[in-house]
């Protein structure tokens, strides 16, 4: 009987469609989340319901870029497929503020980038045999355990004392050792 190799290899993903018509849903969860976050920053009520193209203050091309950009698709090769500039999404940021609708799915998908940055990183840190392993895990831990966090001393802050004898002042050096005369 033979034996069955067992691999831990991931299997790869299957490449997002380059194609902006496939990314035409209004109704995304990407663009539902960034709704709800809009809708919030603005203090307006929720209906709940999934988003129209006549409720949302989305051109359809800029749905198209959030949707491929949440697909993992590049900056660069979203832009080249919608056939615009690499500048439109940032005029698109810009011209919408902090806040806007735009702006709030962008933070999702940069969210979103994080995690799975972080979570390629913990996987990285738990294989890796190099010596760099044991600095990422402290960095990977510094923000879930309190003990780890950076507990060093705040930067030093230069205090001004004036001395006077019998109404003569005096005159007191207040350098560290191993401080230079020019500090």
């Amino acid at each position: 009987m033979a034996r069955v190799k067992k691999t831990t290899e991931l299997m790869p993903m299957e490449k997002p469609s380059m194609l902006p018509e496939d990314y035409c849903d209004y109704g995304s969860a990407l663009i539902q989340y960034g709704s709800i976050k809009w809708q919030k920053a603005n203090k307006m009520l929720c209906d709940g319901g999934e988003g129209s193209k006549e409720s949302l203050p989305l051109s359809l091309e800029q749905v198209q870029y959030l949707n491929m950009r949440m697909a993992g698709i590049s900056m660069a090769d979203a832009c080249k497929a919608l056939k615009i500039s690499p500048a439109m999404p940032m005029l698109w940021e810009e011209e919408g503020e902090k806040g806007s609708l735009f702006s709030c799915c962008v933070d999702a998908i940069k969210r979103k980038q994080a995690v799975m940055l972080e979570d390629n990183m913990w996987e990285t840190a738990m294989v890796d045999n190099s010596s760099r392993r044991d600095i990422m895990k402290m960095f990977l831990i510094k923000p879930r355990m309190p003990e780890y966090k950076e507990n060093s001393p705040s930067a030093v802050v230069p205090v001004q004392v004036n001395i006077s004898i019998d109404g003569q002042p005096y005159v007191a050096d207040t350098k560290f050792a191993g401080e230079d005369e020019d500090e």
